[in-house]
């Protein structure tokens, strides 16, 4: 949700959900999470009264995401997490925030990282706002210079991160498309297929797979 809406509704707590959180967040919650991290996180993720930011991109690590240099050091009760994170939805106007760091230099590029929920408040925590040239400041940097995470937040397995990761890409993976702005369009144009039996397999690879491809026998295309 972009321009003015965007930027004012998270702020006053409307209740809408974020989908960072909705979309992504719960369901890798749900499939490497703990029961403790699914009651304490979802019900406010749901009420819009926390909303998340991810925290994934790095200035050298964007594309290829596993060549990450923020770093997760041991220490008493949790982890220290330092590094910088780039073009972060939501971190300008979020709560809390989830991603990956390094946890064991010495390890495999694959390995060796683990998966962290930290709040944007905490000390250590800078969010500076990346203005886009339509003046909207929805993505920022996110700055950590020591934050403290406890254990709770760890997602999954400690230096197994990048799967969990992939249940989060995975449902990242045409989230846009599941937005009805753009998926009934798209559906419409399916649909206007002169075979309905390859439009019907075509609109469900669409919402599923975020696939736009024009299928084998289409005569109208998608809009």
């Amino acid at each position: 949700m972009g321009g003015l809406r965007g930027r004012v509704l998270p702020r006053r707590r409307t209740g809408r959900a974020s989908a960072n959180g909705t979309s992504m967040l719960a369901p890798t919650l749900f499939a490497h999470g703990t029961q403790e991290q699914l009651d304490r996180v979802l019900p406010k993720m749901a009420s819009g009264e926390e909303i998340w930011a991810q925290a994934w991109s790095e200035p050298e690590a964007g594309s290829d995401l596993a060549s990450l240099r923020s770093t997760a050091t041991r220490t008493e009760g949790g982890w220290l997490l330092n590094g910088q994170k780039i073009w972060s939805s939501r971190a300008p106007f979020g709560d809390k925030a989830f991603g990956l760091f390094r946890s064991d230099p010495t390890a495999e590029r694959h390995r060796g990282l683990t998966y962290f929920m930290f709040d944007l408040r905490a000390d250590g925590v800078t969010v500076r706002p990346i203005k886009q040239l339509n003046g909207d400041t929805g993505f920022g940097e996110i700055f950590l210079d020591d934050v403290f995470v406890p254990d709770r937040d760890v997602i999954g397995e400690v230096n197994d991160g990048w799967r969990a990761a992939m249940s989060t890409s995975s449902n990242e993976r045409g989230m846009s498309l599941r937005s009805r702005h753009v998926s009934w369009p798209l559906l419409s144009g399916w649909f206007g297929c002169g075979n309905p039996a390859v439009a019907t397999i075509s609109a469900t690879r669409l919402l599923t797979r975020g696939s736009r491809r024009k299928p084998t026998g289409c005569i109208h295309s998608a809009q």
